[in-house]
């Protein structure tokens, strides 16, 4: 997370961060603004990454106005079954650790709301 948060401000983006699931999920209930992008480990601690993206798009069903945020995947596990398990939470892109640094800064800087 550390090492992530470094390079979000570096990219000059403006982020949050969280322990666990449960504290993703208490962000993004609780902030006044909308978050475009989330880059969601699956392996935390109280909630997992998968239940706190499923708890997350729940919220989003009742804040129709606001548009539905991409939710990365990070994750050690690069099994076909972890994937698919991620894109039935709802996850919308999978990256196996270690993540290339430049690879995210694409993925970032590609980054269009109205495709989602």
């Amino acid at each position: 997370m550390q090492l992530l948060s470094t390079f979000i401000g570096r990219c000059s983006f403006e982020y949050d961060t969280a322990e666990n699931g449960l504290e993703a999920v208490q962000a993004f209930d609780g902030a006044g603004k909308a978050h475009d992008i989330i880059i969601m480990d699956i392996n935390m601690p109280i909630m997992d990454g998968m239940e706190a993206t499923r708890e997350i798009r729940k919220l989003e069903q009742g804040r129709p106005r606001r548009r539905r945020a991409m939710i990365i995947a990070l994750t050690g596990l690069g099994s076909a079954t972890s994937q698919k398990d991620a894109f039935d939470s709802g996850v919308d892109m999978f990256l196996t650790k270690p993540v290339r640094l430049k690879d995210l800064r694409k993925i970032l800087d590609d980054w269009d709301p109205v495709k989602l």
